[in-house]
């Protein structure tokens, strides 16, 4: 027989995903994965990254008969959207769109953060700069918010 091991981030042994899956096999016999053997433990976020070896020739040493499967976390898309006075459409200055590693923590930039800002207008108080990235690449999104500046005198000349 031979064992399949599951594995996200790198194959070391505080990575397993799980126990080890046990299969019967012919003595001499090389056996290869299924889609579905492959993907059994992929988590949410993670891509098939190897199957080592592809294809196992069964020996006589159970040692020897093991196949890793390795996950690695998948890029997914976010989307910067920027606004004047409040989120709607017809306020709507700009937006970015980029990708990042899944379960990572993007922070925008101050040239990011600052892009789209118009003249007399300044960053909301409390504007959100980072995003925890998810799967769900709907969810990803941060919205800036420009707000017109107070802190401005002008003289009217008659």
């Amino acid at each position: 027989g031979y064992k399949i091991n599951y594995y996200k981030d790198s194959v070391a042994e505080g990575n397993k995903i799980g126990i080890s899956v046990e299969k019967e096999a012919e003595f001499d016999s090389v056996v290869s994965l299924t889609d579905g053997e492959k993907n059994l433990r992929l988590p949410e976020g993670y891509k098939l990254e190897s199957v080592d070896p592809e294809n196992l020739t069964i020996s006589a040493n159970a040692d020897e008969n093991v196949i890793n499967v390795l996950y690695v976390k998948e890029n997914f898309g976010y989307k910067v959207n920027y606004y004047k006075d409040s989120i709607s459409d017809e306020n709507k200055l700009g937006e970015m769109e980029d990708e990042a590693e899944f379960d990572s923590t993007i922070t925008l930039t101050d040239d990011e953060l600052y892009q789209e800002l118009p003249e007399v207008y300044q960053l909301q108080d409390n504007q959100t700069t980072s995003l925890k990235i998810t799967a769900n690449e709907e969810e990803n999104v941060i919205n800036v918010v420009y707000v017109k500046r107070n802190d401005l005198s002008y003289r009217v000349d008659s």
